[in-house]
């Protein structure tokens, strides 16, 4: 795609991608799948996000945000920060790796977070001033 793009800006011209959908999802799957082939652990509907370190939140007016904390550690030390996290998310040792947050911590961050957001215009969350 990003070839596509060049040769347009270049020519002026569009190209025709053609992209396998299996093969361009497959990597989607690595995890569940080996987990599967290696340990016979059949893959869940959770297994994804929690690998990706997804959250869908409920904000205080009501709606929807979703977060993704597979990025670099500094990421997560500014969710934590901006957060105007507790003691719970900024010095829990359950959460002080990625892996550990991710692995039987997913859950309980997961509340944690919902909790937070879902109050944060009456605690002032996200306001600056």
């Amino acid at each position: 795609m990003l070839g596509a793009l060049l040769e347009r800006s270049g020519s002026g011209r569009g190209t025709l991608v053609e992209v396998s959908m299996l093969e361009a999802m497959a990597h989607f799957a690595v995890e569940p799948f080996a987990a599967f082939f290696a340990l016979g652990v059949a893959p869940t509907s959770s297994d994804r996000p929690r690998l990706a370190q997804a959250y869908i939140l409920r904000t205080a007016d009501d709606r929807l945000i979703a977060i993704h904390l597979s990025s670099l550690e500094k990421f997560w030390l500014g969710l934590v920060q901006g957060a105007r996290a507790p003691t719970r998310l900024a010095r829990d040792r359950a959460l002080q790796r990625r892996a550990w947050r991710a692995s039987s911590n997913y859950e309980a961050l997961g509340e944690e977070l919902d909790a937070r957001f879902s109050r944060a215009a009456r605690c002032g969350l996200g306001r600056r001033g």
